[in-house]
């Protein structure tokens, strides 16, 4: 064949392409080449779901170990977990009508207290615990159990919280039906989700009765399954600590090894040394033996030691390694936020050297994966079908106009999550550079409030009221917006404006000025 080319390429004149060529003693690509310092580096090809199903339980277990024991990856966790739920993700609702859209929040905040089927937590710490769990053990379930009438709730539905090790990770198989079962999830034949193969208890705890490892299947629509996807047909999730649970294993033992070390410096003084220990002379009394036998000598400060014929002193010496040590620790503390996705400052609260301008940078960045996180999974997979299952219950308990939903289910399922605000380090700042945007239609006003994490119509309502108790009271506060003519970002040119001529006004605008 190779040969049949090179006559054709010569018949119609190529000679350059049949030309011999040198072959490439090197890769193209120097990640791709053997050499030295790769031929022992030869990665698999396994997919993400062989590889967690392979991996993902061991991953757990020493992820979880790692939280329960490194202050480092307790301190992180939190952080993240502070900054991606805080105090609630909160929904504004969308309906067009402004009495309907009331009366939802007010029963909405009213079932967020009884959202826990375990009485914990309102809605809110059940936010938090998912965030936690999602980044600790890697994902959560969420069972959406149904109520009846007679238990007294404002909708009939409440959330139950599931750790992951419910989810089997060693269940495959392939049922009669032609559905298929992957890592405990059964999938229909065009690959949707159908249901999980669940625990009834927690395997990891004391047997409950004759629950112990019985696996039932529960419908799909019952359950949200909540998870951080890195890869494409991922079907569940890793812990944010793979990449760094080693290497925060191993610093924490290098901690106590030096620790250790600083112990036995300041615990051994000395050391007497029998240069011939077969003299008569020093077949005396044995000293007062340790509990593994080896003799010690007390010596109290100001003692004058002296020593019997054939005895010598050596003065213990431990390496310090003073400032190195500190500086490995950072560095590693560098890398280790860094595979957690948070900053150094949040994993170790060292504020040293710091300046306005580099913790805001730093923080930006972190807040952007924040507000991926927060969308793409917290709300995209947990709030926004819990709130479908939340209007259906609502419409079946009578809350919401049912006819009305079933018409345009849009009104109600149509709505806004807003996370809570993130606060500066410099407030004023960031509020003058707001005001000065929506005076220069760069932003509105609903989108500055939305910022803030409120719901612009209730702050609308709550200043139109507040406007109206001065004005019956004949009060007019320098807040009033109505009677003020600089706004706050107009603090600089205030000072300006005294060296200039003051500007002229139409003669009723002047009027109403003065």
């Amino acid at each position: 064949m190779i040969e049949t080319l090179r006559s054709l390429a010569l018949a119609a004149g190529h000679a350059d392409i049949v030309a011999p060529t040198k072959r490439m003693d090197v890769s193209a690509y120097q990640g791709a080449a053997i050499t030295r310092r790769t031929r022992s580096w030869s990665p698999g090809n396994a997919g993400p779901n062989l590889l967690l199903a392979e991996n993902g339980e061991q991953l757990r277990r020493r992820a979880r170990a790692t939280v329960r024991n490194n202050a480092w990856a307790a301190n992180g966790i939190e952080s993240w977990c502070g900054n991606c739920v805080g105090t609630g993700i909160v929904p504004q609702p969308q309906h067009p009508n402004l009495t309907t859209r009331d009366q939802i929040r007010s029963d909405f905040e009213r079932w967020t207290d009884e959202s826990d089927a375990a009485g914990i937590s309102d809605l809110y710490g059940q936010q938090y615990l998912i965030a936690r769990e999602v980044f600790e053990a890697g994902e959560c379930l969420v069972r959406l159990r149904p109520r009846l009438p007679k238990d007294g709730l404002t909708v009939m539905l409440q959330l139950q919280i599931l750790e992951c090790e419910h989810l089997p990770f060693n269940l495959n198989s392939t049922l009669e039906n032609g559905n298929i079962i992957r890592n405990g999830i059964e999938f229909n034949g065009i690959g949707k989700r159908v249901a999980y193969h669940l625990y009834r208890s927690h395997p990891g705890e004391l047997a409950e009765g004759m629950n112990s490892g019985e696996i039932s299947r529960v419908p799909a629509e019952f359950v949200l399954h909540i998870y951080n996807p890195i890869r494409a047909g991922q079907h569940r999730g890793q812990t944010m600590l793979t990449q760094v649970m080693v290497r925060l294993e191993e610093l924490d033992k290098y901690e106590d090894a030096e620790l250790l070390r600083k112990q036995m410096a300041a615990m051994i003084t000395h050391i007497i040394k029998q240069v011939n220990p077969e003299d008569p002379i020093n077949m005396g009394q044995a000293d007062t033996p340790d509990d593994d036998g080896t003799p010690i000598e007390q010596i109290q400060p100001g003692s004058t030691v002296k020593l019997l014929p054939g005895e010598e002193i050596e003065v213990s010496k431990f390496a310090d390694v003073g400032a190195m040590f500190v500086e490995f620790i950072k560095q590693n503390l560098y890398a280790i936020a860094a595979g957690m996705g948070i900053t150094y400052e949040m994993l170790t609260g060292d504020l040293k050297g710091v300046s306005y301008s580099s913790i805001r940078a730093g923080l930006l960045e972190f807040r952007r994966r924040c507000e991926r996180f927060q969308h793409q999974v917290m709300v995209f997979q947990f709030l926004r079908p819990m709130w479908k299952a939340y209007m259906d219950a609502a419409a079946l308990s009578g809350t919401i106009n049912a006819r009305e939903y079933a018409t345009h289910p849009e009104w109600y399922l149509n709505v806004i999550w807003q996370p809570p605000k993130w606060p500066w380090v410099d407030p004023l700042k960031d509020c003058e550079a707001e005001a000065l945007a929506v005076r220069n239609n760069f932003r509105s006003q609903t989108d500055v409030i939305n910022s803030l994490g409120e719901d612009p119509e209730r702050v609308r309502r709550q200043i139109a009221a507040d406007n109206a108790a001065n004005d019956a009271l004949g009060l007019t506060p320098d807040s009033d917006a109505r009677k003020s003519l600089k706004a706050p970002s107009d603090s600089a040119a205030v000072g300006n404006a005294k060296a200039t001529a003051p500007p002229k006004f139409p003669s009723d605008q002047a009027a109403a000025i003065h």
